[in-house]
């Protein structure tokens, strides 16, 4: 049961990390950014791929600590939080001290987003597939 809570626990933190990534990088790209033709839709793949690996890592915790809502919800802020400080760090730019802000913001509730509904998705899979005990009836 810990192998199979595991594995949903870090497909489900992949893709939600990815879907939320792809958004967030794409729409702030649209919005913030004078984006020639394409260039939306192309940041929004590489966000959602560099989200994705940080869902898998998401994913990974979450199974093997078997977190409950309120630990989810913190460790994707935390890693959203880590990932976007080394990112300002290594010299990422933006056009405006606001929309650097805005992107921080937005990633740091959407890993904390993710990391909650991981939790949610993963104890409610596992308990679905959990074996049931009790009222068998013997043949």
């Amino acid at each position: 049961m810990r192998l199979l809570r595991i594995v949903i626990s870090t497909v489900t933190g992949t893709v939600l990390s990815a879907l939320l990534g792809a958004i967030i990088f794409g729409l702030l790209t649209y919005v913030v950014g004078n984006p020639v033709f394409g260039w939306a839709m192309t940041i929004a793949f590489i966000g959602g791929f560099y989200c994705a690996i940080g869902g898998v890592v998401l994913g990974l915790i979450v199974g093997f600590l078997a977190c409950n809502r309120l630990v989810g919800t913190l460790v994707g802020a935390g890693l959203a939080f880590t990932y976007m400080t080394y990112s300002f760090s290594v010299g990422a730019i933006f056009e405006s001290e606001l929309a650097a802000i805005m992107f921080f913001a937005s990633v740091v509730v959407a890993g904390g987003v993710v990391g909650l509904i991981t939790v949610v998705i993963t104890s409610a899979a596992t308990d679905y597939l959990r074996p049931k005990r009790g009222n068998v009836l013997q043949s």
